[in-house]
């Protein structure tokens, strides 16, 4: 169904010939959708042909395993090839070429549900910075990702999607409310 993938950690190397990448971290992650564009920038010499390896590809799943876990977000299909991730996740790469988009979104859908939040809860280990370990991760059960099921949380991702669009356009309404607003200056609030 899906191989699972933890990059190293890469930091800005020195050196001659190096390479931009932008590191997707859980600061980038939206509150629902498709992860924008990395913010972070680091320039790799060194190691570039290993952080390649590790580049995320469109539809990959990624999931915050360290420290913050259970924030998910999928790669949308027009990332770039040189965004990686960062350290503290897992990127789940779904195996079936047709239906990449589909299962990322499905297994996304389970992932955020109350359920899914806690089974990567009670997952994690550790007593400082809870860590869910790789193998356990891998044995994470979703449910058989048949039509129905891929039909239904389709219509799930794209209720999510728009809500978040409303509440973000809310938002900057908002913001806005006092943008126009001049008024002079005439004495101190205190004193």
């Amino acid at each position: 169904m899906a191989t699972i993938l933890r990059a190293p950690l890469f930091k800005t190397q020195s050196g001659r010939n190096r390479f931009p990448f932008r590191v997707a971290s859980i600061k980038d992650f939206p509150e629902a959708g498709y992860l924008p564009t990395p913010e972070r920038d680091i320039l790799l010499s060194g190691d570039a042909e290993k952080a390649q390896r590790f580049a995320l590809q469109p539809f990959d799943l990624l999931v915050i395993t360290v420290g913050s876990i259970g924030h998910v977000t999928v790669v949308p299909s027009d990332c770039e090839a040189n965004w990686i991730p960062a350290t503290n996740m897992y990127v789940v790469r779904f195996t079936d070429e047709e239906k990449r988009a589909q299962h990322a979104r499905a297994v996304y859908a389970v992932l955020k549900s109350p359920g899914g939040q806690a089974t990567l809860s009670g997952l994690a280990r550790g007593r400082g910075i809870q860590i869910v370990p790789k193998k356990v991760f891998a044995r994470i059960q979703v449910p058989e990702l048949a039509d129905d099921i891929l039909s239904v949380t389709e219509h799930l991702w794209n209720r999510e999607a728009a809500l978040y669009q409303e509440s973000q356009n809310a938002l900057e309404a908002a913001r806005a409310v006092f943008r126009g607003l001049e008024v002079p200056s005439r004495e101190p609030i205190a004193g």
